[in-house]
């Protein structure tokens, strides 16, 4: 169990003592956000994590996205810049042969992760590469479920790829959520800020009310 003198300061030691690195407030996140299929309009994700893509903006984290994601929080007068998704190209998992993304997407079953719009412009970066460079710190890849085309093998690739070069990733939207929340606390300016300083049990519980 981890403590702390609020959720936020106890959710970021929680994620920290798993290994979870937090990025660097002027670090660079991927967001890849599935598009859900309610037909209540503002009823999503995408929607609902729109704040918390603001509060990273504020804080000036640099913010990448999937087509369709980019272009939804763009429309949002966020600052999203747009990666093509990995469908079009080959992924390999270490010890074995690299497999086609086409091919993997005959193989398996058809979920939506995201949009399945192709950007091919070669002044669009490719997810993979970007991951694989090392300038992403930090992936939010929240998969819908439904049964479109398009492609487990998308967000498969991303998240392998996340997990295989040691970047953090978060793959539940409330969990994100409360992530943003905690980092924003933890880098806010002035006396709110969390400063999460090293204190003993018996500092967070009186010892006489627990015997």
């Amino acid at each position: 169990a981890c403590f702390g003198n609020n959720l936020q300061e106890a959710f970021l030691a929680a994620i920290e003592a798993t290994g979870f690195k937090l990025p660097p407030v002027d670090g660079s996140i991927l967001v890849s956000i599935a598009k859900s299929d309610s037909v209540v309009e503002g009823q999503d994700a995408r929607h609902e994590f729109l704040p918390y893509m603001k509060q990273m903006e504020e804080l000036g984290l640099t913010l990448y996205g999937t087509p369709g994601t980019a272009e939804y929080y763009q429309k949002h007068g966020i600052d999203v810049t747009p990666l093509a998704k990995p469908r079009a190209t080959s992924f390999a998992v270490e010890g074995e042969a690299p497999v086609s993304a086409d091919a993997m997407d005959e193989d398996r079953p058809k979920l939506s992760d995201d949009e399945s719009e192709e950007i091919t412009a070669p002044t669009i970066e490719k997810a993979l590469e970007v991951i694989r460079s090392g300038k992403i710190h930090m992936v939010i890849n929240v998969p819908e479920g439904s049964n479109k085309e398009g492609a487990v093998s998308n967000g498969y690739m991303i998240r392998r790829t996340t997990v295989d070069f040691g970047i953090s990733l978060l793959t539940n939207i409330k969990v994100a959520k409360l992530f943003v929340e905690s980092f924003s606390k933890k880098h806010a300016i002035g006396a709110g800020g969390l400063n999460m300083p090293v204190q003993t049990i018996q500092e967070f519980y009186e010892v006489d009310k627990l015997i």
